[in-house]
């Protein structure tokens, strides 16, 4: 085909002929080429044409058409540029130039003013220590989060729940699924990005009960459309992602629902404040409350008890000897801790980690975990507040890379997230083997995870001026263990670390601990040592989002060994559907 075939529209051209394009390409062309050549050698029968229309023999036709009622643009002006040149243009408005003008202007005062403040404010940061850095920067952040918390944050919260349903946006997650317990049922409520609400439905009587719903729109229509009479709200700490739906849902049931909460967080609307080892019922089921301080002073758990009813006649059973029995004040002990089936964890335990420390303290992460939650079995379901599991299981695996159900739980995780499947529950079995800050017992961890941050906190960025004062070796780093009511380990970091007492690359990898990470010990970690742990796990959270897209591979002994495809569990043959396609992994807690 010629190149000259390419010009031609190829609508233009029949269907029946494909041949002959080239041709036709051609024809088109030199026919307008021959108007044009005829048009300027006989100016005298274009005129004629203009005036009526004429044959080549000089007649007039005078059916043809008069010259304003023939399209003439294209022969006139065959140039569109052309033509545009020959229309009348105008100038833009005054108006419109003049505020062009004040918005650079202001773009550009804003731009200079910032560099202004930048230049003065430069000489202070470059002599302020970093303790005042620091407390400088928590001062700001507690600023806005006494904005966050004020009736402002509650009413940017539900403007943009309302805007997420007015868009008709999907939930973030899909597969949701009931959780069926001996007495009730568990409906998880997906909203905003990361969200989530659960109504409890009782089996016996339909009663149900929102637990945070801080989208109020959503649930309400969730129990229209099942025909459920909720009764009450209870809520496990303060935050508006979690107590902020609680007037709008009130206000929507008439007023005449139950909402629970602790004192101590002053949730919004709450008419009824529980305490450590309160029993709350819903219809014939019963929750515990167990008190877990730390993301906020006064967050709770909520434990659904199964089993037959027999314990209690009142609506709350206040906690006689909780505080002083083994439970650490968070109330576990005022029930029986072995019938309970399911957790709703709020921000207490999100699932694979815990809610930052906004009110708490490492020694108060791990009082709840390992104290006042210890008793709870491990078939309990774990309903957590938010859909963090997938970047909080990719930090878990990059904490140590070895740790073989990590790597399983992580990757069945992915594959449901790639499917946008939700998560929820997890179990305090799967929490309890992968979860880096329930792991903190474990002193192979807890030597994994010290060296790893040694590590990474020499390679930082020091300040200017460290260059200039004497190199001191762990001394902040004993300084910190004794702040923490640990003792000077400086013999034990010594044979951690070598002769040296530095940790070099090549026994810590960015990416995990490798295969000298540390041998495994019989005792477990001590109080001190966990602390440590934890708090040097907080401190690394900051590298979270760097690993966000790493892809999660198996440990290197299971990669020796051999395993199936790719995205197959352990190396078992994935399920199929009857196409042969790899079946979409089923919402619920993931095994191992």
């Amino acid at each position: 085909m010629s190149p000259l075939a390419n010009l031609v529209d190829p609508g233009m051209l029949s269907s029946e002929s494909p041949s002959h394009a080239d041709d036709a390409s051609l024809l088109v062309r030199s026919g307008a080429s021959d108007d044009a050549m005829a048009d300027h050698e006989h100016p005298d029968a274009d005129r004629a044409r203009d005036r009526g229309g004429s044959h080549e023999d000089g007649s007039v036709d005078s059916s043809a058409p008069p010259l304003a009622a023939r399209d003439t643009s294209s022969r006139d002006f065959p140039n569109e540029k052309l033509r545009q040149s020959r229309e009348v243009q105008y100038e833009k408005s005054p108006l419109a130039v003049w505020m062009g003008m004040l918005v650079n202007l202001l773009a550009s005062a804003l731009a200079t003013a910032g560099l202004a403040v930048s230049a003065a404010a430069y000489p202070l940061y470059a002599v302020t220590p970093t303790p005042v850095l620091a407390f400088l920067g928590a001062s700001a952040f507690n600023a806005g989060y006494l904005i966050y918390m004020s009736p402002i944050g509650r009413w940017l919260h539900l403007r943009a729940v309302k805007s997420h349903h007015r868009t008709n946006q999907p939930p973030h997650s899909r597969g949701v699924r009931p959780s069926p317990l001996t007495t009730c049922s568990v409906l998880p409520v997906p909203f905003l990005a990361d969200n989530y609400a659960y109504v409890l439905v009782d089996h016996a009587t339909r009663e149900c009960a929102a637990i945070d719903p801080a989208d109020p729109y959503g649930v309400k229509d969730l129990c229209d459309r099942l025909d459920l009479n909720l009764t009450a709200i209870l809520t496990t700490h303060k935050h508006h992602d979690h107590a902020g739906g609680n007037h709008e849902l009130q206000r929507a049931c008439g007023g005449n629902l139950e909402v629970y909460g602790h004192a101590l967080d002053d949730c919004a609307g709450v008419t009824r404040r529980v305490t450590p080892g309160d029993v709350v019922r819903v219809g014939q089921t019963r929750l515990g409350v167990v008190h877990v301080p730390c993301h906020t002073t006064g967050h709770v758990v909520y434990a659904v008890l199964g089993g037959a009813d027999g314990e209690g006649e009142n609506d709350i059973l206040a906690s006689e000897n909780g505080s002083a029995r083994d439970d650490g004040g968070g109330g576990a002990a005022a029930f029986d801790a072995s019938r309970v089936e399911a957790l709703f964890t709020g921000d207490a335990i999100i699932n694979g980690g815990v809610g930052a420390f906004f009110h708490g303290t490492p020694r108060d992460c791990y009082d709840n975990l390992h104290v006042r939650l210890r008793t709870m079995p491990d078939a309990a379901l774990v309903f957590s507040g938010h859909e963090y599991m997938q970047m909080n299981l990719k930090y878990a695996h990059w904490l140590d890379e070895e740790c073989e159900a990590t790597a399983s739980a992580a990757r069945q995780v992915v594959a449901r997230r790639h499917r946008g499947l939700s998560t929820m529950p997890s179990s305090l079995a799967v929490e309890r083997r992968v979860n880096p800050y329930f792991r903190a017992r474990d002193r192979a961890y807890v030597d994994k995870i010290e060296r790893l941050g040694k590590h990474i906190e020499r390679g930082k960025k020091k300040r200017w001026y460290r260059r200039y004062l004497p190199e001191r070796r762990g001394g902040a780093a004993r300084g910190n263990e004794k702040s923490l009511g640990g003792k000077d380990d400086r013999a034990e970091e010594r044979k951690e670390t070598g002769a040296t007492g530095i940790v070099g690359a090549e026994d810590v990898e960015l990416g995990g601990l490798g295969a000298r990470a540390g041998a495994s010990h019989a005792a477990p970690a001590s109080v001190a040592e966990s602390l440590r742990c934890i708090e040097t796990l907080q401190s690394l959270t900051q590298y979270r989002h760097l690993i966000e897209d790493a892809p999660v591979e198996a440990p290197r002994a299971s990669r020796r060994g051999g395993s199936g495809a790719e995205g197959e569990a352990d190396g078992e043959p994935a399920e199929r559907t009857s196409t042969g396609r790899r079946r979409a992994p089923a919402p619920g807690p993931v095994t191992l």
